[in-house]
């Protein structure tokens, strides 16, 4: 009944076996795949091909059912159309094993079974469709069906988190079903192995045509290679995704060049500006400190009043000058005298300039500095002065004592980040090597508010009667001339480090 059935039908069967050819070609062209990491995008071009000539074949096999009658140019069209199917069939089968076996067969073997049916076919006029089916169609699936099993072991790595392996294992058991029941299944014909295994034998043996269990093969064979094409969108998503991070990422850093670029423009302008009008206004306020300490010799303590006028006014004047004095650290933009140092030594007189300081305000001192670190090239004042700075910073962030934790060791530089890459701009860079400077606090720490804008001039987080603005703008002016980095990081309520990054002789 239903050998009855699928006779009747089968130009249905045909057309699902067509269809399911043409529909895996057509998946496998429209997929991009260019530029692809899977070198399986590589050769599936083939497979695609052998598809879409293939099932074009099964459907002009379909058409001459149902239109009945075999005109000769019909029939050759049907015969070239099946031996090309399979050329493609065995060159992908070929070349996916060459992806794992590099010492496979040459692609002249190709060459030479196509030569090999091409002969065979003009000499032997009886059932010509054997000899594509034979030579180039059973080997071709089988090929197909090892190349499958090989790259998924080959790439297991990679294609594991796919969870495709199953589609892998269906790829492989279609395709090699089908060579057996595409490339031996033959018509009949009066020479071995066509005289015995044959579509009529198979039909007898199991009651349906093979012509059914060919379109399920090419069914699954389509499902699973659909579900393996998944690879190629997983790898598209991807690049979109590091492509709008490396966009966003690009952003960033053209952001902060601007920044920086605004940065160094402002602090340009502060020094021609110091530079300009430091003498004007230093000689005026030289002679209001002057009338204020003639005045204060004039007066006795018992005049609060007046006494205490003449103490703003001296601490206004005094206040008034530091601003200039530091401003003036921006005009002062003279060549560094660089040499050789130890900086765990310029820590160490740095600590010796605010010992009194760390000593009053009971702060007690960490020293974790590498014995036999590198040198580094330095001007040895100016760091002194970034330093100092950096303690006193400290101390000030600490109003109820603490702890200064002082570090510094080298270091390979790996991560990639503002200033270290390989770009020419930048101070350092990737694998270099560098001497570290820490210096970190217990103290209120700074808020992430804050900390965005610490570096700028005349900000600052202190009072008026503790800070100018400029002590961390000088210092990082005198780190930038040397080439080197400095960052801060902090924690409200758990202290503040400072990261001090210079050159090795």
């Amino acid at each position: 009944m239903l050998a009855g059935f699928f006779h009747k039908n089968l130009d249905i069967v045909f057309f699902v076996y067509g269809l399911s050819f043409v529909l895996m070609g057509v998946a496998i062209i429209i997929q991009p795949r260019r530029e692809s990491i899977f070198r399986l995008s590589d050769i599936i071009w083939l497979l695609a091909a052998f598809g879409l000539s293939h099932g074009l074949n099964e459907w002009l096999d379909m058409w001459a059912i149902i239109r009945g009658g075999h005109p000769t140019l019909f029939n050759l069209l049907r015969l070239a159309l099946l031996t090309v199917s399979y050329i493609f069939l065995f060159e992908f089968g070929r070349r996916f094993i060459f992806l794992s076996v590099k010492n496979f067969l040459n692609k002249w073997i190709t060459i030479l079974l196509c030569f090999s049916v091409l002969v065979l076919v003009c000499l032997l006029k009886y059932e010509r469709s054997i000899w594509p089916r034979y030579l180039l169609g059973f080997p071709g699936g089988l090929f197909g069906a090892i190349g499958f099993v090989l790259y998924y072991r080959s790439n297991k790595a990679i294609l594991k988190p796919f969870n495709i392996r199953h589609h892998f294992l269906i790829a492989t058991f279609s395709i090699f079903v089908y060579s057996i029941l595409g490339g031996i299944i033959t018509p009949k014909a009066d020479f071995f192995p066509a005289s015995i295994i044959n579509n009529s034998s198979f039909l007898n043996l199991f009651g349906i045509p093979v012509q059914v269990f060919r379109a399920i093969c090419a069914a699954l064979l389509a499902w699973s290679v659909w579900n393996i094409l998944g690879i190629f969108n997983w790898e598209i998503k991807q690049k979109l995704e590091s492509s709008l991070k490396e966009s966003q990422l690009a952003y960033a850093r053209l952001k902060e060049a601007q920044d920086q670029l605004v940065q160094v423009e402002k602090l340009n302008a502060i020094g021609l500006l110091a530079s300009g009008v430091a003498h004007e206004v230093r000689n005026p306020l030289a002679i209001i400190m002057q009338g204020v300490n003639y005045l204060e010799s004039k007066f006795s303590p018992e005049q609060k009043d007046v006494y205490e006028i003449m103490v703003m006014i001296k601490n206004s004047v005094e206040r008034a000058d530091n601003i200039i004095q530091s401003l003036l650290e921006f005009s002062r933009l003279r060549a560094l005298s660089l040499e050789p140092h130890n900086i765990n030594s310029i820590l160490e007189s740095s600590l010796n300039l605010v010992k009194q300081r760390l000593k009053f305000e009971h702060i007690e001192i960490i020293k974790e500095m590498k014995e036999d670190i590198p040198k580094v090239l330095v001007d040895k004042n100016r760091m002194e002065q970034v330093f100092i700075n950096m303690l006193l910073n400290a101390v000030q962030a600490m109003p109820e004592a603490g702890k200064i934790i002082i570090r510094s060791y080298d270091t390979q530089l790996e991560e990639i980040k503002n200033d270290v890459g390989r770009r020419k701009k930048d101070s350092f860079s990737v694998g270099e090597k560098a001497v570290v400077v820490e210096i970190e606090d217990t103290g209120i720490g700074i808020s992430e508010e804050n900390l965005k804008r610490i570096f700028v001039p005349f900000f600052t987080t202190k009072g008026p009667k503790e800070g100018t603005g400029l002590g961390l703008a000088v210092s990082r002016n005198i780190i930038t001339m040397h080439k080197g980095l400095i960052e801060l990081k902090s924690q409200v309520g758990k202290g503040t480090k400072v990261i001090v990054t210079l050159k090795i002789v």
